[in-house]
């Protein structure tokens, strides 16, 4: 399922335009510069969506044969360009067995780029949760 580039926390740049939008604004309006009034209007509604995004998580269904053997186990990979959380994504997974799903435990690893990696003792029928 691929690599990615190393992102930094989606969450963190969502609230740094809405921070400045709570800045710019009134200063905007003390110093009579309406320029700095939109700017800080733009800044919020690139927050907003920007947390919209980040508070959806990620869900992928995979198949048994999905799973890649390594050595005596079976790895699932996420790349964090699919799934958009940057470092320190949380990870839930689920086995389906055709009707429901079931949380089990896996191993969970990330690496150094943010990639999501799910280890277990055999390939299986499931779903990937990140937030």
């Amino acid at each position: 399922m691929g690599s990615l580039s190393d992102g930094s926390r989606p969450s963190q740049l969502a609230l740094s335009f809405t921070v400045a939008a709570i800045l710019l604004a009134p200063i905007g309006q003390l110093v009579s510069i309406p320029v700095l009034t939109y700017i800080a209007s733009g800044a919020a509604i690139i927050g907003a969506i920007m947390q919209y995004l980040t508070a959806t998580p990620f869900v992928r269904d995979f198949l048994e044969t999905d799973w890649i053997q390594t050595g005596s186990d079976y790895q699932l990979s996420v790349a964090a360009s699919s799934h958009g959380r940057g470092r320190g994504a949380s990870p839930k997974v689920y086995t389906y067995d055709g009707v429901n799903y079931e949380a089990v435990m896996c191993g969970e690893a990330e690496d150094a780029r943010g990639n999501s990696l799910i280890t277990a003792t055999k390939p299986f029928r499931g779903r990937i949760v990140l937030r």
